[in-house]
């Protein structure tokens, strides 16, 4: 039979930091682990998956806004496949990379006027 340890033990937290943010959700080793759901004082909000304590895998970021963001992170950042619709009723879909528009994807304005964009860093 394995070894389990107190440090590798995953559980559910419901944690109130002290600038008013709040995360409820699965943690190891003190850090965000699993699916969890962060908000901060201002409203915004991220519901979705956490590697070491960073926005890791497929999640959804709401701003207080309006602004909202679905898709895959890696590291804490918007990356690979997402959707991002902006208050003003225009979208990117497409790719993303370190936060950024990365690759090809396509912009809808709010007139439905849609732009192929193909990024090269």
């Amino acid at each position: 039979m394995g070894n389990c340890t107190a440090e590798n033990i995953q559980q559910y937290e419901n944690v109130e930091f002290t600038e008013g943010d709040t995360y409820e959700g699965e943690m190891e080793n003190g850090f965000a682990e699993g699916w969890g759901i962060y908000t901060r004082k201002n409203g915004d909000k991220y519901i979705g998956w956490w590697h070491n304590g960073f926005q890791h895998g497929i999640g959804r970021e709401v701003f207080a806004d309006k602004t909202e963001y679905e898709g895959t992170f890696l590291e804490g950042k918007k990356h690979g496949k997402g959707k991002i619709t902006f208050p003003d009723g225009s979208s990117y879909e497409g790719q993303f990379q370190k936060d950024s528009f990365s690759g090809e994807g396509v912009y809808i304005y709010p007139n439905g006027m849609k732009l192929i964009v193909w990024q090269v860093d």
